[in-house]
């Protein structure tokens, strides 16, 4: 699952805000004991997040300028209880195509690769559709969801053993070659459109492994989580070897960790607050992968833009925000940045992306950066 912010949130999020129903946590909380927040951002936590399950767990960094606030929060007995969970993995769903970009751009800019290679060029057979109306998805099409491909496989909901709460499980490599090969369908032409693709960033991550020779694994540790202080930041593979706040369902109960198969490279990532803010602390130090990376690549509308992996969004006090968020069975995330005034927040929970009310976490982050000005 990946962008989900309307325009309406873009401007403030009011509408969301009279919408959903706030259930008051006991005795009114006004504060969180050991957390270093101001009384509007507890306010703002609170509104936001005191309608979900027990036992729900969040992990907060504020960054302002290379200061880093952590703010570890655990819903118990209808009470904010303050925890220390920066170290703790989460899943971070679609968020993980920043870091496939990250990737991307960092072999365009060491010549393995180029923005407007062919897809083509990297597949020793010919697929199904490479082109629609005479132009070819690219490299770039595929990170900047302009390639024309549909969100998901379109046969993916008839293959043996598919699950909704795990759609990728039943996907692995045979499958997406039997994609590329047999069923692969262009809804528009590349370049021309953008339409948000999780399986566009699935084939960008086999294209580049079929390129390098290396496994996805082994390049993002290679080349993201190593080269940016990333230690504890993990793929689906591993998901036992660090610490885990366990994923939940809408109801609180314990779910499984997702399994995304062939389709590592568009949500397969776990991390932490303190990993990503090493990355955010990165991007604020005019790394010159990371400058890359954050180029405009595509307009989208009047308020929202496309980098490699990042959205711009344009706010109404006509700062620059870089935006992803992700979500599976038993995790949403949000992480967004000001690069210009060194600014950001990074939100991870252990709430599902099947909550009726999830988008409280995009609004959660939106709203605490707001406070940073």
């Amino acid at each position: 699952m990946g962008l989900k912010i309307s325009k309406k949130i873009l401007s403030g999020g009011l509408l969301y805000l009279i919408l959903f129903k706030i259930t008051p946590l006991k005795a009114q909380q006004a504060s969180i004991p050991g957390a270093e927040v101001t009384p509007l951002q507890t306010e703002i936590i609170l509104e936001n997040i005191s309608s979900f399950p027990q036992k729900t767990e969040l992990s907060i960094a504020i960054l302002k300028g290379d200061t880093v606030n952590f703010v570890g929060l655990k819903l118990e007995n209808d009470s904010l209880i303050f925890c220390q969970n920066q170290d703790f993995l989460f899943e971070i769903g679609a968020i993980t195509k920043v870091f496939t970009s990250s990737l991307f751009a960092s072999l365009v800019i060491g010549g393995v690769v180029k923005l407007e290679d062919p897809m083509v060029k990297f597949l020793d057979f010919t697929p199904k559709q490479s082109k629609k109306g005479r132009k070819e998805i690219t490299l770039l099409s595929l990170a900047n969801h302009t390639s024309g491909l549909p969100n998901h496989p379109n046969f993916l909901v008839k293959l043996s053993h598919y699950k909704i709460e795990d759609p990728y499980a039943v996907f692995g490599k045979p499958q997406m070659e039997q994609y590329l090969k047999k069923r692969m369908k262009l809804k528009s032409p590349p370049g021309e459109k953008y339409e948000y693709s999780n399986l566009g960033v699935g084939i960008l991550g086999y294209l580049l492994e079929n390129k390098t020779g290396k496994s996805y694994q082994q390049m993002i540790e290679d080349e993201v989580f190593s080269t940016y202080n990333m230690p504890n930041s993990e793929l689906g593979e591993k998901y036992y070897s660090g610490k885990l706040v366990k994923g939940r369902d809408k109801k609180g109960v314990i779910v499984p960790p997702a399994n995304f198969n062939a389709m590592l490279s568009s949500g397969g990532i776990l991390s932490t607050t303190q990993d990503l803010s090493n990355f955010i602390l990165a991007n604020f130090s005019n790394d010159y992968v990371m400058d890359f990376q954050r180029t405009k690549t595509f307009s989208i509308s009047q308020n929202m833009d496309m980098a490699l992996g990042w959205h711009i969004m344009k706010t109404e006090g006509e700062q620059k925000w870089f935006w992803h968020n992700g979500a599976t069975a038993g995790y949403k995330a949000a992480m967004v940045m000001d690069v210009k005034n060194q600014k950001s927040i990074i939100v991870l929970s252990n709430i599902s992306g099947f909550n009726p009310i999830m988008e409280n976490i995009d609004l959660l982050t939106l709203e605490l950066m707001d406070t940073l000005y």
